[in-house]
Formats: structure tokens, C-alpha cells, sequence
């Protein structure tokens, strides 16, 4: 703020200085026209006496007008340019009171104190942040000593300061000290002074700038705070690098660090070398991928990449390595990368889960296991359920259907039933329909004979009739058929998933309506059945009771297939999926 007022008084004198050069050449210019103009009137008035005397000579008074027509238009043309000089004049006027005036603004508005005194420190002007910051009004600081609000344990370093600018010195000076306000209190100010020319007395003034830098001191003590904080915090963190260190190179489980290739750069050796039997030093600048079967190589490689280019998303991953003894050690690991410098580095934590590997591998074939006794069971009790069909059917069935025509032979022995034969048989001729058309229903249920005579196809189409008629729900059938009829037992499979959907659907869906579609997508069968009920819920279907939904899914699964249900407000859609060779 003090160098732009200086350079504001610098450009008033500039100002001032030009204007005058320019009224001074004009001034000049018109002294000189008014001396030609001068010369001529005298030659005209030797002309007159001359004229007077009979002694003119007329071609002498043309030249004596001409040169004084020809002063006289220059003397105008002095006249029109002091006119416009003197416009111009005004103009710059304006212009120096409108920046007088701005300056006055920038002086009495600014937001540091700013105070012209004399050589010794009196003041002579003030503005009004100045006034403030002294605790007085700006008309009691005129012809007040500066150092009278300067500390008393201060007041030798301003005197020093004072002096030297007497002696002379017409830098920047600058000096920190302790104001004491009037009424009192104290605050640490920045006193910036710089000696001028006063424009109006040629005597040397001081131009003094008071700024109150209580908020910077504390803002540089709360930086020092800072700073011992991080101190502080740094001493933490070396105690804390080293706790991890013990802790790293103590830890059970394999910790590492690899570069951008892939080569380890750390590892603790404990664990290492109890795990995969190698030392620090042996794996520093291998690679990881040197470590793990050829097998397993490419999944590890697009697992570390996958970590370089989307850090986050997949931090788990589990695969083999050769331990220096040729063992294959399953390591579960989890990795972070780490950005070091540009380079993007992965670190992880790895855990031998060989024993957890070997026990789900056990557990995977027996449940395989499981599935296969399952499946035999299944055809067991298809089997079964078969030649009871086929006993009831053939024994009970003929049995009844012989009762039945026996009893529709009119008695011969009395007179009324001659007259009326079959009469007396009615009622059991009814019941042992009853009881025929209950046999074929039972038969069915165990084992549709469309299943074995007439394929999949027919006897879901038969199915979905049954349950229309019995159920009173609208059942929509759309099958594609097989290019080859399944095998008996993987027919008997699906016929029995879509059975127990159509089961829930009537049972627990509540629906009015239900839809069978089949089709051939590649090597597999796809089977739908879409019922508009209710919507199975997410609960239900991982419910410890769910054993239609568990029966469906070991059905599929004894002959590779997968069956998937998912619901919703508009119902309920359970698909199978089985390969058809």
C-alpha cells in the first residue's frame, strides 16, 4: 500500500510537470507571434508617415498589410491552440483531483495505519486505521511524538531507527515492536518507514505504515505447535514402524511386498521359511509366478493384474506354490496395492490354507457322493412305485373289473328282479367304479404310465391337465420336445421338479394361473414354469423346511443340472437346466 501511494504522488508531479511544459511552449509561441505582429504595425505606421509626406510607395503598403494579415492569422492560430491547451490543462486538473481524491480514500480507508510525521517522529498525518489502532482520534495525533505509544522497553530500538533515517538513510526500514494503545493495552505491530521530500516544504518527511500483527504472531505460535506436533508424531510413528516390524517379522501368517514386474522386494522370513522353507534372501528379486505351478500360472498373473489396474474391487484370492521341497502349499492370500513413488507396488498377507483345501476337497466328493446314493434312491423308489402301479393295476384292477361284470347279470331266482334286472346291483356297481376310477388315480400318482409309454412331453402336457381339473387353475402348456427322448431315470427327474412346481404353485403360491415352456438350448434342455401368485420370498428359499426346493435342486444336480427360482410381485418362476446327452 506504501509503494502504490508513493507511485500516486509520483504520477500527480509527472502530471503537473508536463502541463506546465505545455503552457510554457505555448506561452513562448504566442510572445513570439505578438513580437512579429509588433514588427509589422511599426512598418505600417512608417508606411502612414511616409504616406503622409507623399513619399509611399504603394507596392511597400501590399507587403506591410500582407505580413501583418499573415500575424495576425498566426496570432489566432496561438489564440485556438492556447484555448485548446488550456482545455487540456483542465482536463488533467480533473484528473489530478479525481486521484487526490482516491488517494485521500486509499490513505484515510486502508487496512494498515498509515502516518506522515517529520524527521524526529512527530506526526503530521494520520488516517483513520491509525487513529483506531492507537486509541485515539485522528485530530489528537496531530504534533504527538509516534514514540509516546511505543513501549517503554521498546523505545531505544525506535530511537535508533529514527536516527539512522536522520543520518541520511533513505531505504525501507522496518522494525517490530509493542504498541501501547491509549487507555491501555498492548499488541505486537511491524512499523515500516520510508523518508521522502514533503512536495510542499522541501523538508525530509517520514512515511510511516503501522500494521498490528497479532493474528500472524498467533498464527506462528500455532504453527510452532504444529510443528512440535509433528514432532511428536513423528517420534510416534518411528515407535510405531518399529512395533510393526516386530510384529511383521513375528507374524504367523507370510507377509510380502512385490514391484511392478512382480519380483519380491520383502518378506518376513520367519514365516517364509516355516512355510514354504525359503529364506529372505533366497526369494528377494524372484518372482511370485517362479513359485507356482505352470497350471495355476495365468490365473495368478490376471488376478495381479486385475489388483494393478482396478485396485479394491478383488483383494482375496487363493492359489498354489512350490515350497522349496517340491510340496504344493494352497496359500490364501489378501493384497493391497501400494502406490510407491510412480511405481504401483502389491502388498498381502498370505495364510497356508492347504488343510482347508483338503477338507473342502473331502467334502466336495462326499457330498458328490451324496448326490449319487440320492439318485439312487430316486430310482429305487421310482422303481418301486412303478411295480405297485403295475401290481395294483393288473391285479386289483382285473379283480374289480370281473366283480363289476358279475354283478351286472340279472339274478334269476325272483320275480322282481326279472321284471326289473340290475335293479339291486345299482349301488354296488357304483362303488366299485368309485373304487376303479380311485385305483387309476393312485396309479398315476405314483407313476404316470404316459411318462413310459408316451415320453416327457406327453405326460407333462397330462399333468398340467390333471391339475387344471382338479385345481380349477388355467395352465398354459408350450414344449418344444426332444430331439431324443431323456434316458427313464432323467425323465422321471424332471417330470418330478416340474411336479413339485406345480405342487407349490397350487399349495403355497395361491396362484390362477400357470405356465410350462420347453426348449432345446444347445446341449442342454430348458424347462419354465412361471406360475402369478404371490412370489417366493428370499427367505424361503434357503429355509431349513424347503425340502421341495432341496429336492429339486438334488434331482437336477445328480445329472448335472441346475435348477434356478426367483420371485417377485408377479410370481413365482422356477427353471431347470439339464444337459440333454
Amino acid at each position: 500500500m506504501q509503494g502504490h501511494v508513493q507511485s500516486v504522488h509520483r504520477h500527480r508531479r509527472q502530471s503537473r510537470r508536463h502541463a506546465a511544459d505545455g503552457t510554457n511552449a505555448v506561452r513562448n509561441r504566442i510572445a513570439s507571434l505578438k513580437h512579429d505582429a509588433d514588427l509589422a504595425l511599426q512598418r505600417f505606421a512608417d508606411l502612414r508617415e511616409r504616406s503622409a509626406d507623399g513619399d509611399a510607395n504603394p507596392r511597400l503598403l501590399d507587403e506591410v498589410l500582407e505580413e501583418l494579415s499573415v500575424a495576425l492569422h498566426e496570432l489566432q492560430a496561438g489564440s485556438d491552440e492556447l484555448r485548446e491547451q488550456n482545455e487540456r490543462l483542465l482536463v488533467a486538473e480533473n484528473r489530478l483531483s479525481e486521484e487526490r481524491r482516491r488517494y485521500q480514500e486509499l490513505f484515510e480507508f486502508g487496512p494498515d495505519g498509515y502516518l506522515v510525521t517529520t524527521a524526529t517522529a512527530v506526526i503530521r498525518e494520520a488516517n483513520r486505521m491509525a487513529a483506531a489502532l492507537l486509541g485515539v482520534t485522528t485530530a489528537t495525533l496531530f504534533s504527538k511524538p509516534l514514540s509516546v505509544f511505543v513501549h517503554i522497553d521498546r523505545r531505544p530500538a525506535f530511537r535508533t531507527l529514527i536516527n539512522s533515517m536522520a543520518a541520511g538513510e533513505m531505504t525501507t526500514q522496518t522494525l517490530e515492536t509493542s504498541i501501547v494503545r491509549r487507555g491501555g493495552g498492548e499488541f505486537p505491530a511491524v512499523l515500516r518507514v520510508t523518508a521522502a521530500r514533503s512536495p510542499r516544504t522541501a523538508n525530509v518527511e517520514l512515511r510511516w505504515t503501522l500494521r498490528d500483527v497479532s493474528t500472524e504472531r498467533a498464527a506462528q505460535l500455532d504453527l510452532l505447535a504444529q510443528i512440535e506436533e509433528r514432532k511428536r508424531a513423528e517420534d510416534s510413528l518411528r515407535g510405531s514402524e518399529l512395533r510393526y516390524r516386530h510384529l511383521v517379522e513375528h507374524a504367523t501368517d507370510i507377509v510380502y511386498e512385490l514391484d511392478g514386474s512382480g519380483r519380491f522386494i520383502f518378506c518376513n522370513e520367519r514365516a517364509t521359511q516355516r512355510i514354504l522353507g525359503y529364506t529372505e534372501r533366497e526369494l528377494l528379486g524372484r518372482r511370485l509366478l517362479d513359485l507356482v505351478p505352470r497350471g495355476h500360472q495365468k490365473a495368478v498373473r490376471a488376478f495381479a493384474k486385475r489388483q494393478l489396474q482396478h485396485p479394491g474391487q478383488e483383494n482375496y484370492f487363493e492359489f498354489p506354490v512350490l515350497s522349496k521341497d517340491q510340496r504344493t502349499v494352497w496359500l490364501g492370500q489378501h493384497v493391497s496395492p501400494v502406490l510407491h513413488g510412480k511405481e504401483l507396488r502389491i502388498q498381502a498377507i498370505c495364510r497356508d490354507i492347504s488343510a482347508q483345501v483338503d477338507r473342502v476337497a473331502q467334502l466336495t466328493q462326499t457330498g458328490e457322493q451324496w448326490r449319487d446314493l440320492s439318485a439312487h434312491l430316486q430310482s429305487q423308489i421310482e422303481a418301486e412305485r412303478a411295480r405297485i402301479a403295475q401290481d395294483i393295476h393288473d391285479e386289483l384292477g382285473a379283480a374289480l373289473t370281473a366283480i363289476r361284470m358279475e354283478l351286472a347279470l340279472p339274478s334269476i331266482s325272483a320275480d322282481s328282479e326279472i321284471a326289473q334286472p340290475g335293479r339291486r346291483n345299482a349301488a354296488v356297481i357304483r362303488r366299485i367304479d368309485a373304487a376303479i376310477e380311485a385305483m387309476r388315480r393312485i396309479c398315476s400318482d405314483l407313476r404316470p404310465s404316459l411318462l413310459d409309454n408316451m415320453g416327457l412331453c406327453a405326460a407333462i402336457e397330462w399333468l398340467a391337465q390333471d391339475v387344471q381339473e382338479r385345481a380349477g387353475i388355467r395352465c398354459q402348456v408350450v414344449l418344444q420336445g426332444f430331439n431324443k427322448e431323456p434316458e427313464p431315470n432323467k425323465g422321471t427327474a424332471i417330470f418330478r421338479i416340474v411336479q413339485e412346481a406345480m405342487t407349490n404353485a397350487i399349495r403355497h403360491a395361491k396362484a390362477s394361473k400357470v405356465r410350462i415352456s420347453q426348449r432345446i438350448n444347445g446341449e442342454a434342455a430348458v424347462i419354465s414354469i412361471a406360475d402369478d401368485g404371490r412370489g417366493i420370498k428370499t427367505e424361503e428359499l434357503s429355509g431349513r423346511k424347503s425340502f421341495g426346493i432341496v429336492g429339486m435342486q438334488e434331482r437336477a444336480q445328480s445329472f448335472g443340472g441346475k435348477v434356478t427360482i426367483s420371485g417377485g410381485r408377479r410370481g413365482t418362476r422356477v427353471t431347470v437346466r439339464i444337459p440333454t446327452s
